[in-house]
């Protein structure tokens, strides 16, 4: 944001929980348009907003008005106008993948959409999703239903991702300053047994880990990416061992 701007609004810094998208309008705009997500929500305020996102062509291709998402997917705010203040490149991942920082000011809001706008500063979520942390502040697992085994593998979302990232931290017993141990794990296990699908959502997955402050980028000695456990991951994940 431009300085004149912080200091006009009072930004709230955003942890989870709220994602930014625009749209994308379908054969000759008589089917409702695509809604695609960005990244998420790194500090808003009444004035702007920033973000972070990961490179692609979709992510890139120009757009004036941007729409508001929680984590569920429900539109808080669409058609917000914006002028892009700076979008520069933050962090590279394998495969020549950049991160991107992109700080944007809102244009001109009716009465009631400022309105909106600054109750929902004032109510967001700066935590974890509620039913990611209920995951990894108790040991003790629900029963689990027997499925009948079929042919079809069923594909892990975010979550599901993020959880397993986190668990391998618990069951290994790792503490604050240690990464993913194995080293070979991460790449030759886990990543490996991911689909096309899954693979690029591991990438949003895990960068939202390290937004939130559970995880930091790591580099081994063979130059291969893993993820050092923070003081507030460990304090997450041991939370009921104490």
């Amino acid at each position: 944001m431009e300085n004149s701007e912080r200091r006009k609004h009072k930004r709230v810094n955003v942890s989870a929980g709220a994602f930014v998208g625009y749209k994308k309008t379908r054969l000759f705009n008589i089917l409702e348009p695509d809604i695609i997500k960005l990244g998420p929500i790194i500090d808003i305020s009444r004035g702007g907003l920033a973000l972070e996102y990961i490179e692609s062509k979709t992510r890139t291709k120009k757009f004036s008005e941007i729409v508001i998402l929680t984590e569920n997917d429900k539109i808080e705010f669409e058609d917000l106008p914006f002028i892009t203040v700076s979008d520069n490149v933050i962090a590279e991942l394998p495969g020549d993948k950049k991160i991107r920082k992109k700080c944007v000011q809102f244009g001109e809001l009716s009465g009631y959409k400022i309105a909106l706008l600054e109750r929902f500063i004032k109510t967001i979520d700066l935590g974890l999703p509620q039913h990611v942390i209920e995951e990894y502040k108790t040991e003790k697992k629900a029963p689990k239903k027997r499925i009948k085994a079929t042919s079809e593998k069923k594909e892990k979302g975010k979550f599901d991702i993020q959880s397993d990232i986190l668990k391998k931290f618990r069951t290994s017993n790792l503490k604050a300053g240690f990464i993913i141990s194995p080293i070979e794990w991460l790449d030759d296990v886990y990543i490996a047994s991911l689909t096309s699908h899954e693979k690029e959502i591991f990438d949003v997955a895990v960068h939202e880990l390290v937004l939130q402050g559970l995880l930091e980028y790591s580099r081994t000695e063979n130059d291969k990416l893993n993820f050092r456990l923070t003081d507030k991951g460990e304090e997450l994940i041991y939370k009921e061992k104490e």
